[in-house]
C-alpha cells in the first residue's frame, strides 16, 4: 500500500500491535525483468496518474484502506490485512493502467494467480501480496506458514537449482526447504529469485549481493 513517510510513521506509532509483534515475514520475488530499467519511472508514474479520472477515487480508497489496515493490525486480523494489501495494490495498478502504464508482466500475474489459488486450496488466507511500480511482488505471510509456502513457491516457479534461486541472508527458512525442493524447468514463467526477509532492516542490496556470492 502506498503512503507517505509521515503516514507510515503515524501508522506504526498509533497501532497497539505493530507489524513485528504479529510475526510477519516477507518473501520478495525478483523476476527477470527487474534487472532492466523501467520504461516509466515511479516519479513519472505518480505524476501521470493524477490525470486519470479514477484518481479522486483512488485517493479516497487509500485513505479508507489505511484506517482499515490500522484496525486489522491492532486486532491481529491477518486475513483482513492480506485482503487489504492485495486490494489496495491492485487498485493502484488499475489506476496506472487507466493512463496506459503497465508495470507487471505475465510472470507477475502468474504469481498473483498462484497466491489466490494457494489460499483457496488452504481453505483460509495464509498470505497476501503487494506490488509497487515494477513487476516484482512482495508476499506477506507469518513465520508458522513460511516454510510450507516457500516450498510450494519454489516447486512452482524455480527453473534453476533451489540453492541459487533462494536468497536467505538471515537464515530464516528451515534448511530442509531448499534441500527438499526441485527445479521446475518446464515453468513458462520467469522468476529470477526468491528473497526471504522479515520486519526490521529488511534484505538490503548489500545482503542480497553477499548471499548471492556465497
Amino acid at each position: 500500500m502506498q503512503c507517505s513517510a509521515v503516514q507510515c510513521t503515524s501508522l506504526r506509532e498509533r497501532c497497539t500491535q505493530p507489524l513485528d509483534s504479529i510475526g510477519l515475514c516477507y518473501a520478495v520475488l525478483h523476476q527477470q525483468i527487474s534487472s532492466k530499467e523501467k520504461e516509466i519511472s515511479s516519479t513519472e508514474g505518480m505524476t501521470r496518474v493524477k490525470a486519470s479520472k479514477y484518481f479522486p477515487t483512488r485517493t479516497a480508497n487509500a485513505t479508507a484502506n489505511l484506517a482499515r489496515i490500522e484496525k486489522a493490525i491492532s486486532e491481529k486480523d491477518l486475513s483482513t490485512l492480506y485482503d487489504i494489501a492485495i486490494t489496495d495494490s491492485n487498485d493502484m495498478h488499475y489506476l496506472a493502467a487507466g493512463v496506459e502504464i503497465v508495470y507487471g508482466n505475465p510472470s507477475t500475474q502468474a504469481v498473483k494467480d498462484w497466491v489466490e489459488d494457494y489460499n483457496k486450496r488452504a481453505g483460509s488466507k495464509l498470505l497476501g501480496y503487494t506490488q509497487d511500480a515494477g513487476p516484482n511482488l512482495v508476499l506477506i505471510t507469518t513465520a508458522p506458514h513460511l516454510d510450507q509456502i516457500a516450498t510450494a513457491f519454489i516447486n512452482r516457479f524455480c527453473t534453476t537449482q533451489p540453492s541459487s534461486f533462494v536468497i536467505d541472508p538471515r537464515r530464516i527458512l528451515s534448511p530442509d526447504v531448499v534441500a527438499s525442493t526441485k527445479p521446475n524447468p518446464s515453468s513458462a514463467f520467469t522468476v529470477q529469485s526468491l528473497t526471504i526477509s522479515q520486519p526490521g532492516p529488511g534484505a538490503s542490496a548489500q545482503r542480497i549481493a553477499s548471499a548471492a556470492a556465497v
